[in-house]
Formats: structure tokens, C-alpha cells, sequence
């Protein structure tokens, strides 16, 4: 085959596969980066749902003995979307522990700190030991 037209069929497939190739790669980056950003978003109004409550600051409309806050509403519809959003076996195990679907030793509110700890180490790719070791300064 003539040098020139061995070039002329190399660039041609090179040119086709990468043509299929690109766009599923660029799909694929899209999906993990807007699954970070929903994780973050997540993970940050959890944190800022739990901090209401904890300081009774959740005064939006008055409740009504019986009734849940609409704070507390919010935090009971982020931890249905945890296990959707989140891999973590760890993440996904607290969050339904407190939906009241597995067994717990530990108190709700210890479950709500070390869950926040979990959503935020698998948000930013980083392990909850280091989130702990961060929360120690």
C-alpha cells in the first residue's frame, strides 16, 4: 500500500472511532460531575436541616402536637434520595437507619452527625477518617 494512503486510512479510523468514543466519554464525565453536585447540594442542606432543628430554630410555621416540622419533613425527603444519590454502604446504612429501617445502638442524633460526616466524605472523594481528623482542630 502507497504511504500516503495507508495516512489517508489510519486518520479516517482514527477520525471515526473517536467520533463514537468522544461523546460517550464526555457523557460519561457529565454524569459523575452533576452526581457530585447533586451529592454536595445534598449533603450541605442535610447539614443545614440538622443545625435547625438541633437549635429549635425551625420556626417557619408554628407545629402542631403530632406534626412533624417542615424542617423535619425536608430531612425525612433527603434521606429517601440518599440511597439513590449516594454508594457508600456506610452512607446509604445510616440514612436508612434513621428512616427507622435497620437496627440502631446509637442515638438519632449521634446517626445524623456521623451521617453528615459520610455524605460529605463521599461528596468531596475523600475518606471519613479524614473529615473526622478535620472536625478535631
Amino acid at each position: 500500500m502507497d504511504s500516503a494512503l495507508e495516512t489517508a486510512v489510519i486518520a479516517a479510523a482514527v477520525s471515526i472511532s473517536v467520533s463514537f468514543i468522544s461523546p460517550a466519554f464526555t457523557h460519561q464525565l457529565w454524569k459523575s460531575q452533576k452526581r457530585k453536585e447533586q451529592q454536595l447540594a445534598i449533603a450541605a442542606r442535610f447539614a443545614t436541616l440538622i443545625a435547625e432543628i438541633a437549635a429549635g430554630v425551625d420556626s417557619r410555621e408554628p407545629k402542631a402536637i403530632g406534626k412533624k416540622s417542615p424542617a423535619e419533613t425536608e430531612l425525612i425527603g433527603i434521606l429517601y434520595v440518599i440511597p439513590v444519590l449516594f454508594e457508600n454502604e456506610a452512607t446509604v446504612d445510616r440514612a436508612l437507619t434513621l428512616l427507622g429501617r435497620g437496627p440502631s445502638k446509637e442515638s438519632p442524633v449521634l446517626l445524623r452527625i456521623e451521617l453528615q460526616g459520610y455524605l460529605s466524605a463521599e461528596a468531596l472523594n475523600t475518606s471519613f477518617m479524614k473529615i473526622v481528623k478535620l472536625g478535631e482542630r
